[in-house]
């Protein structure tokens, strides 16, 4: 994602439908699934210019390790600021 390439990922209840968003980031399919992850691959290869890649680039920011830190201080101040 960071490179703007749309991503397959399998819904395993561990967020990675909340970072990949199905058909604007990439596609999402459902775990042990082998025919829906290979149409999903092809999916892409075929239709990748349908996927915006600043889109997906931006999307890959929202979870970098500089804003996870910038997240973390902000909340660490404000907890701060309560006492």
């Amino acid at each position: 994602m960071a490179c703007g390439v749309p991503v397959v990922t399998t819904e395993v209840g561990t967020g990675t439908s909340f970072h990949n968003i199905d058909g604007v980031t990439g596609v999402i399919v459902q775990p042990r699934n082998e025919k829906a992850l290979a149409d999903a691959i092809s999916e892409i290869c075929e239709t990748r210019d349908k996927f915006d890649a600043e889109t997906i680039r931006k999307r890959a920011e929202e979870f970098s390790v500089e804003r996870f830190t910038e997240n973390m201080q902000s909340l660490f101040f404000e907890v701060l600021k309560e006492k």
